[in-house]
């Protein structure tokens, strides 16, 4: 069995692992087929989702630094004169 895919975000692990010959069939302009085996699918697929998963993990932290900083700002306005009372 052969199979080409198109959007490699849309694979699970479990179908990779359940077609044993899974290829991807590319048709070049002479219609010449280029065949590429699953271990490059299964790296191109394992890289993508490290770098999903590494961007919605810098976000994550940018949205706690935000947070953070905000929580500073309302600090330092519900007290703006606090310096003034050690000097």
């Amino acid at each position: 069995m052969i199979y080409a895919i198109d959007d490699l975000t849309s694979l699970r692990a479990t179908e990779l692992r359940s077609t044993i010959f899974f290829t991807k069939i590319t048709l070049t302009k002479t219609l010449k087929v280029r065949i590429r085996p699953l271990y490059l699918l299964v790296v191109e697929t394992t890289a993508m989702k490290l770098f999903q998963l590494l961007l919605l993990s810098t976000i994550q932290q940018l949205g706690k630094i935000g947070e953070s900083l905000s929580d500073l700002a309302d600090q330092q306005k519900a007290q703006p004169f606090a310096s003034d009372n050690f000097g």
